[in-house]
């Protein structure tokens, strides 16, 4: 800043041919202004300016210079524009991450919406199951289907997911529809590989809560290829009801057990830092939680 104040100095001191108009504009007093320009000729190496009596004017590396400081004051300039426009608009680039199948869902209608209403801004989506470290990966914020303990991030709760236990009328004819939790043992499931033990299954109900371990034929790491197994009458699923709403609606997938739930989570926007989030993040999570409609199912 002292180089970016001392150019913009000898600018001035250029543009009024004198010491004393300049440092009345910038606010110094004449003998410091002097004193800032015999500092920048020694670090230079070079004179700048030819004083006499009666006028005052540029060498020709102090033109060349004056040319060059010009230049780099206007870039200075337009940064600072730039960001402060930043900080009261969506302006720039936002990077976020989203649970893959939530996020094509419910995340990108979203997106789409918002890009629209702010046309300066640019979004980066990164739709992955796993976990994302934001500040590794240099994300701005990332939504999160879980329960959090991480307290070096800050939270937005969004909503709950409730999931269900559903399955296709077509397997239910063929292996029967369990009345109880325990009749559950002889089915097969599609299980959440990402859950710390995707075999262990527990349930709510009227009567408390029951465990039980299950037999999973397919192990994977996505909710919509949970449902597409669903779908093909492969087992019964725990599903988040965000992902089944459509299908159970119309009746291509059944509610098992309904006075029976796994335990819900929470949807959050996370990110690392509250004290600096720039201003279009802030209204890219206003934007979220404003416009995001989770399903709900009785």
């Amino acid at each position: 800043m002292d180089r970016l104040d001392t150019m913009a100095l000898f600018a001035r001191i250029v543009e009024t041919g004198s010491f004393s108009r300049a440092a009345e504009g910038l606010k110094v007093t004449q003998p410091t202004a002097s004193k800032r320009i015999a500092a920048l000729e020694r670090r230079l190496g070079v004179r700048l300016l030819e004083r006499s009596t009666r006028r005052l004017r540029p060498t020709e590396a102090g033109l060349d210079f004056y040319e060059r400081c010009q230049r780099l004051l206007a870039e200075a300039d337009e940064i600072e524009s730039s960001v402060r426009a930043g900080a009261q608009a969506a302006v720039g680039r936002i990077r976020v991450a989203a649970p893959m199948g939530f996020g094509r869902m419910h995340v990108v209608p979203v997106v789409n919406r918002f890009l629209a209403a702010h046309p300066d801004a640019s979004i980066d989506l990164l739709m992955n199951d796993r976990f994302v470290d934001l500040v590794e990966e240099g994300v701005d914020l990332s939504i999160r289907i879980a329960n959090l303990d991480d307290s070096l991030l800050h939270a937005w709760a969004l909503g709950e997911t409730p999931r269900l236990l559903v399955a296709s009328p077509g397997y239910l004819a063929a292996q029967g529809t369990p009345a109880a939790p325990a009749d559950l043992a002889r089915h097969r499931f599609v299980v959440y590989t990402y859950f710390d033990d995707p075999e262990l299954l527990s349930l709510r109900g009227p009567a408390g809560n029951s465990t039980l371990r299950v037999d999973a034929c397919l192990r994977v790491n996505n909710a919509e290829a949970m449902r597409a197994a669903a779908l093909a009458g492969l087992g019964i699923a725990p599903l988040p009801v965000w992902c089944a709403a459509e299908e159970l609606a119309r009746g291509a997938l059944r509610d098992v057990l309904p006075a029976w739930r796994p335990p819900s989570s929470r949807l959050y926007v996370v990110y690392s830092s509250a004290r600096y989030l720039p201003a279009r993040v802030r209204l890219f999570i206003d934007f979220l939680a404003a416009e995001l409609r989770l399903p709900a199912w009785p």
